[in-house]
């Protein structure tokens, strides 16, 4: 370990080798990504801080490990659109932020809306889709830890 670093979802590590720690420069690991001990329930999760793909590692985190639903880009469009009483803006204005969905695709997404209803989950998941080359920017290592009752706990 050659650091940690506080992190509102627990902590960064960053390792590096003991020969390199120690003054010899060559041997140096390249591309050696920090790891993250979860505060909440100590899991450790490999992050790629920096990638030349792009990428936010805390959206991904908090997405695939956290399960937190990212906004909706679409929603609040159709939803100002269908305030003002047009429900042609609405699917034009929401095809604009979606062009991967279809007009029929786009029209369900809006009466839904409409009738205060959630979108279908398949459309909206569709809305947030990136492009983003290469692979996940948070690999998940180890965990959640499991907490030892003391009637467990090994002498």
């Amino acid at each position: 370990m050659s650091g940690a670093k506080e992190h509102y979802f627990g902590w960064l590590v960053a390792w590096q080798s003991v020969a390199y720690l120690r003054g010899n420069f060559n041997a140096m690991l390249l591309g050696n990504a920090p790891y993250l001990v979860d505060a909440d329930d100590g899991s450790i999760h490999q992050v790629i801080t920096h990638s030349p793909f792009g990428g936010d590692w805390e959206q991904e985190y908090l997405e695939l490990v956290r399960g937190v639903r990212p906004p909706d880009p679409v929603l609040e469009a159709v939803r100002a659109a269908l305030a003002s009483g047009s429900k042609v803006a609405a699917v034009r204005d929401g095809l604009l932020l979606a062009p991967g969905l279809s007009l029929v695709e786009m029209k369900a997404y809006v009466d839904a809306v409409a009738r205060n209803e959630d979108p279908p989950e398949d459309l909206v998941r569709r809305t947030r889709q990136t492009t983003r080359r290469g692979g996940p920017l948070v690999t998940t290592v180890a965990g959640p830890a499991v907490p030892v009752s003391d009637d467990t706990a090994q002498p």
